[in-house]
């Protein structure tokens, strides 16, 4: 693309399909595995899980998110109007560190850059090892689902990809924003729900190659679509090699809320909806640990 808003606006539009189905010539025409050949390869899937998750050493990556969001309202437009303007536009870049000890995810952000007017912050956590334990737990439980949906075109051979559904009895999964209409305080609006999504997997070694997450959000809410997509790859790690995320994309479309200065009064009030987009890489992995050499003997001299 000739310059950087055209590569943003490029890169805003692919993540913005990222849950859509692939298109065609993506697909390989291959015949659908039987029922034992399905059960093997989710079980390789199961075992890689399980194998995996709990070995995860400490280490931490750098974290670069890349934040998109609906325009702000055109001139003349008021409150009252509908936004009718689609498009998303770049909102901020932040780089931060991401730290996963014992199995738990934290980050420390360092926001380094940041455009245009800025009111909606969206962030995603889990994407280290929980997310991945969460979605298979959820589709093996009672009542969930998982089933086989396709092939696909992947870098060293075919991909296959599994659809799920996760039991009802697991609402595990936290949505959210900030924050509802409510004057003179913040009210965050907080929803734990049921979810679906895809299963992409090496078919012969059980890795994981991409998994989506999208929230099963009942009519009338004032979040109507949240979203994560995660792209996995091999990354070395102490001389090990383990499948990490190296690419994220969040998507939440919620309400707006806007503060209104009229009639002598001032509160807030529902607006339209609005679409907030993060393009998130991962990147400069590093293993916590320190290195000793143990001499095996030494020459003293003169002090």
């Amino acid at each position: 693309m000739p310059g950087r808003r055209s590569r943003r606006g490029l890169t805003s539009l692919a993540d913005n399909s990222a849950f859509l189905p692939p298109p065609a010539d993506e697909v390989l025409p291959l015949p659908t595995p039987d029922r034992v050949t399905q059960q093997a390869i989710f079980s390789r899937v199961v075992e890689f899980i399980t194998r995996q998750a709990p070995r995860l050493p400490d280490f931490y990556a750098e974290r670069t998110t890349v934040q998109f969001g609906e325009p702000i309202l055109s001139r003349g437009q008021t409150w009252k109007e509908a936004q009718h303007d689609p498009r998303l536009d770049y909102e901020l870049t932040s780089i931060d560190h991401i730290y996963f000890e014992d199995g738990k995810e934290t980050a420390d952000q360092q926001r380094t850059k940041k455009q245009g007017r800025q009111q909606d912050l969206l962030e995603t956590t889990g994407t280290f090892g929980p997310i991945l334990v969460l979605a298979l737990k959820a589709a093996v439980a009672p009542g969930g689902m998982i089933a086989w949906s396709r092939w696909e075109k992947g870098s060293n051979g075919p991909v296959a990809v599994f659809r799920y559904a996760s039991a009802p009895s697991m609402p595990d999964y936290g949505v959210g924003f900030c924050c509802l209409a409510v004057d003179q305080v913040s009210v965050p609006f907080h929803r734990s729900t049921t979810f679906r999504g895809e299963l992409s997997v090496d078919a012969k070694s059980g890795h994981i190659l991409r998994l989506t997450v999208e929230a099963n959000l009942v009519p009338r809410l004032p979040l109507k679509d949240s979203a994560i997509m995660v792209e996995y790859g091999p990354v070395d790690l102490g001389g090990k090699t383990y499948y990490c995320p190296q690419r994220s994309v969040s998507r939440s479309r919620q309400r707006r809320v806007w503060q209104i200065d009229e009639w002598g009064m001032r509160f807030k009030v529902y607006g339209s909806f609005k679409t907030v987009l993060n393009d998130v890489t991962f990147s400069r992995y590093h293993l916590f640990r320190a290195q000793t050499t143990i001499l095996p003997g030494f020459v003293p001299v003169p002090q």
